[in-house]
């Protein structure tokens, strides 16, 4: 099995859009596999599989090569795919293969035959792909989100919820829990690998790429919007539309006009997935820009999904005659602009309460340095000797080869010397600062590491009185 330029990868739109989790490998050997799928197939054969061939693909090393294939290919028979039906509410849950053997130097596959629908016999509602393309990349997630944006090509645009494609891409909730690490290393990957060059040709590896931009509720990022463009036209993998409408192998026409582009196909093709009849999907198309009509499909879908509607057919048409996604935007913006002065309070208040505390913690640092410097005062040259005596035997090499040669000149040794003293002979209300403050009735939380803050505070010219008092006797 060696991937050419011919061997193409078909699977319906729902298995695009199906969650799972797989490997890298893992999801090399299963769009290896379809790509053997012929079209005119009628049932699932047994798919072989070299073993040779596979080590090269998946950068395993030859010498145990038949095991470590061997290992990838029982995960992925253990491995469960969740597909949601075209109606929102009706789930498939099924494993990807229902058979392995081993014939030789070969491996012999079989798909589950529940994924026939999605798999055989395709002639509209999928997506095609090229196989030497995506065996290229290096990360799991931008296989899947490749052919997530080869689905929507046409349309130039695709949006997500940020959950639904952490769902999508089998991402578990602990895993990249925040959107920066999300990003990182897997938007931002995706993005990395999709501009990457082939070294000998200078040609990018990828046929397309995108730009991502984000929408907020609130304070969170809530929507992904990748602005996908492609680079180059590929006759071998691109997707037959005209075999994407159901009643018909010509491109629609509507009523006194031209037939219809790529786009309109694309999202007429899109409109009777979500339930739209033809003749309703053909005027919306005619009457509204297509931008609105595809952020309306896809609020109508999520809307959908979280079962707020049964019928998607008619949710989709009232999403976009009454433009929800305009109104939703506007309810969004409003709700931000009406908590701007909330939220420039709430600013405004952390800086007043980071100074305070900052403030807080000098006072503190100046009391329990003049306690220091007094009770070293205190000391006669015996103590004093005795001491640094004890110090230098306690501290560690660096501070104390610095101590020799310039004893308490050097401002490290010194400032290691006071510390010793400190730990020493100061009470814990006098060395913590946590305690030190709720002696004086302000409640803080943290420590030096990790960083502090505050829970209550009274007047920080209360205690800089008190302080001052005290220093001065």
């Amino acid at each position: 099995m060696r991937p050419q330029k011919s061997n193409i990868v078909r699977q319906s739109n729902q298995l695009v859009e199906a969650r799972y989790s797989l490997t890298l490998n893992e999801q090399r050997v299963i769009l290896s596999l379809i790509s053997m799928i012929h079209s005119k197939d009628k049932d699932f054969q047994y798919y072989d599989l070299d073993i040779t061939q596979l080590t090269k693909l998946m950068g395993i090393d030859p010498k145990h090569a038949t095991r470590d294939v061997e290992n990838v290919i029982f995960s992925v028979q253990d491995r469960v795919i969740f597909i949601r039906e075209a109606d929102g509410q009706d789930y498939l849950r099924t494993h990807w293969l229902s058979a392995v053997k081993k014939v030789g130097n070969k491996i012999q596959l079989r798909f589950d035959p529940s994924l026939k629908p999605y798999l055989l016999q395709l002639k509209k509602q999928f997506t095609q792909f090229q196989l030497e393309i995506i065996v290229q990349f290096k990360s799991a997630y931008t296989i899947r989100i490749y052919a997530l944006l080869k689905q929507y090509v046409s349309l130039k645009v695709r949006k997500f919820e940020v959950n639904e494609l952490r769902k999508i891409l089998g991402i578990e909730k602990e895993k990249y829990s925040e959107f920066k690490e999300f990003k990182r290393w897997v938007l931002n990957q995706a993005k990395k690998e999709f501009e990457e060059k082939d070294e000998k040709t200078g040609k990018y590896k990828s046929d397309i790429t995108f730009e991502l931009e984000t929408e907020r509720e609130g304070k969170f990022i809530k929507y992904l919007i990748f602005n996908i463009k492609q680079r180059c036209k590929e006759p071998q993998a691109s997707l037959d539309l005209s075999k994407n409408v159901e009643s018909s192998e010509k491109l629609p026409v509507l009523k006194k006009e031209p037939l219809l582009g790529n786009e309109q196909i694309d999202a007429l093709r899109l409109l009777k997935e979500n339930g739209v009849n033809e003749t309703t999907a053909s005027r919306l198309i005619k009457d509204f820009p297509l931008p609105r009509i595809i952020e309306n499909i896809n609020l109508a879908r999520s809307k959908h999904t979280k079962g707020k509607a049964k019928d998607l057919g008619a949710l989709t048409v009232s999403a976009i005659r009454d433009d929800w996604a305009t109104a939703t935007k506007s309810s969004q913006k409003q709700v931000e602009d009406d908590n701007k002065p909330k939220r420039e309070s709430q600013a405004a208040h952390q800086e007043q309460e980071k100074k305070e505390l900052e403030d807080l913690k000098s006072i503190f640092q100046k009391e329990r340095h003049h306690q220091i410097d007094k009770l070293i005062e205190s000391w006669d040259k015996v103590t004093l000797k005795a001491e640094l005596s004890e110090f230098e035997k306690a501290t560690n090499k660096v501070i104390r080869g610095r101590f020799e040669k310039y004893g308490l000149e050097s401002q490290f040794a010194k400032t290691a010397f006071m510390e010793f003293v400190a730990k020493k002979y100061l009470s814990l209300s006098e060395n913590d600062f946590v305690v030190w403050a709720g002696d004086r009735g302000y409640e803080i939380e943290g420590n030096v590491s990790a960083g502090y803050r505050r829970r209550s505070f009274k007047s920080i010219g209360s205690i800089l009185d008190e302080v001052v008092s005290k220093m001065d006797r």
